[in-house]
């Protein structure tokens, strides 16, 4: 099972029971507690890899896959837990692309049966992003958001995918709302500039 799977998992149990007490409707909530902090112990020791110290993206090992950086902004695991901050280490290192971008995954590592080699994924430095400022690294967290910024075009666009060796990527253009959506940082700093 991959991680990311076995994390929404995990969202919707906690949800469930989160909101299930809040309708009072507390018949299940407990039972979906408890097994949201089940699907979260497994993740954290089944995921884990002692010799890569990161978690990997399938439950029982695997390469790294940059929608780790997710189980923080999906409140499954703490930013500041130490697996987490030793994955956060583990993909910038192993899936940094330069100019910090970030490959989602390598596919040497996770083949995907897909022609050629894709470019780093915008979204996956942005939630980067997420993951320095959650750690209280807030410095690096806004120069790399800057940075991030900076690559967008004239209409204040950016590409879902990105090179950097290049400024954009124009066919997969998106408007930077779509790809800010599941960047808590970034839509932050979009509503408080007016974007």
């Amino acid at each position: 099972m991959f991680t990311y799977s076995a994390a929404m998992c995990h969202v919707a149990l906690d949800r469930a029971a989160k909101m299930a007490e809040h309708l009072g409707a507390t018949a299940d909530a407990a039972t979906w507690a408890t097994e949201a902090a089940q699907v979260r112990q497994a993740i954290l020791a089944e995921a884990w890899d002692p010799r890569r110290s990161s978690l990997t993206e399938h439950l029982g090992g695997g390469g790294l896959d940059a929608s780790l950086l997710t189980l923080p902004l999906r409140r499954v695991i703490p930013a500041t837990h130490p697996k987490m901050v030793a994955t956060v280490a583990a993909i910038t290192d192993r899936l940094g692309a330069g100019s910090g971008l970030l490959y989602r995954y390598l596919p040497e590592e996770s083949p995907d049966g897909l022609a050629g080699h894709e470019g780093a994924f915008v979204l996956c430095s942005f939630w980067l992003v997420d993951n320095l400022a959650l750690e209280g690294r807030l410095d690096e967290a806004g120069t790399l958001f800057d940075s991030l910024c900076a690559r967008a075009g004239p209409l204040g666009l950016l590409s879902g995918a990105d090179r950097p060796d290049q400024r954009s990527v124009p066919e997969t253009t998106r408007r930077p709302s779509a790809t800010w959506a599941s960047s808590p940082a970034a839509s932050t700093s979009a509503g408080s500039s007016g974007g």
